[in-house]
This record gives C-alpha cells, sequence and structure tokens, in this order.
C-alpha cells in the first residue's frame, strides 16, 4: 500500500511540476534578435547582421524595426529578406515614420511588411526575418564603432494595435 501510495504521489509531483512549464511555453513572448557573424571586422570586408524571430507571431497585420548604424564606418552590400514571412521588405526609413531628433533615414535601414487585403493578417514563425551584409568603409577608422541597434517601430495586430515582441540586440 505504500509503493502505491508512493507512486501516486511521485505521479502527482511530476504532473503539477509540469503544468506550468507547459502554460509557459504558451504564453511566451516573441523575441526578435540582430545578431553579427563577426565582432571584430577590418576596413573592405563585410559584417552579415542576422535579424531572427524566436517564436510565433500569429495573425498581425505589420511589422517594422529600424537597424541603426553609422554609415561614416558601413554601408549597406546586400540584403536579403528571411523565410519567417514571405511579405518582407527592406529599404530606407521614410521621413515620414522617422522618430524626430533621432537623425536621417541615411543612419537606418527598415525591415518591414503589412497586409491589408483580404483577410488584413499574415503569421511569422520562428526563424531568420532578414539578412543584411555592410561592408566596413576602406577610411573607416580602427577601432570605429558602426554602432548597430535594432529599434522595435511597431508590431501590430488586425486592430492596429500594438502587440509585445521582446527586442535585443545582440
Amino acid at each position: 500500500m505504500k509503493k502505491i501510495f508512493s507512486l501516486v504521489l511521485v505521479l502527482a509531483l511530476t504532473l503539477a511540476l509540469g503544468i506550468p512549464a507547459l502554460a509557459a511555453d504558451e504564453t511566451a513572448v516573441p523575441e526578435i534578435t540582430l545578431s553579427a557573424d563577426a565582432e571584430k571586422v577590418p576596413a573592405g570586408k563585410t559584417v552579415t547582421l542576422t535579424l531572427s524571430l524566436t517564436g510565433e507571431l500569429k495573425d498581425i497585420n505589420s511589422f517594422e524595426y529600424y537597424i541603426r548604424y553609422d554609415p561614416a564606418v558601413v554601408e549597406l552590400a546586400e540584403s536579403k529578406a528571411g523565410a519567417a514571412s514571405d511579405l518582407t521588405k527592406i529599404g530606407t526609413p521614410p521621413e515620414a515614420n522617422y522618430k524626430t531628433g533621432e537623425g536621417d533615414t541615411s543612419k537606418a535601414v527598415t525591415v518591414s511588411a503589412v497586409k491589408l487585403a483580404d483577410t488584413g493578417v499574415f503569421s511569422m514563425t520562428g526563424g531568420t526575418v532578414a539578412e543584411l551584409t555592410f561592408t566596413v568603409k576602406a577610411d573607416a577608422a580602427t577601432g570605429a564603432s558602426a554602432g548597430f541597434t535594432l529599434e522595435k517601430v511597431a508590431v501590430c495586430d488586425k486592430t492596429f494595435g500594438n502587440d509585445a515582441v521582446k527586442v535585443q540586440t545582440g
């Protein structure tokens, strides 16, 4: 009888400990990160930044991120959208959306998507959102920093409400 009681108790404790872990996975906040393939890059060489999504963004209407950098140190050489969303576009932030007092549009790249037709929503799966390759300028000072930073402008649901997404520059 004691063995059966002990077995039932162990089983109950195991299930009780597992339930919060399962619940935490369902309520986890998606995370978008910016990482580089190199930390120190000499003049004339390239560094590739990867914008990645961990988790899933369901039923969103749009997203927009700025990747800021110092154009005196690097220049954008190549960009390509990843598989996280087939709607992803990469370009220069429009002047109308750029935050006042934080520089001009030549100091950022925008990664965005919007869907207004049909259902007006799309979902993004975890994975690569975009890859951006920058070339370090030949006249960049030794030890200069490109100052890459990631800024969330918006991730909106179908009512244009702002969705929660954790943003992290790697």
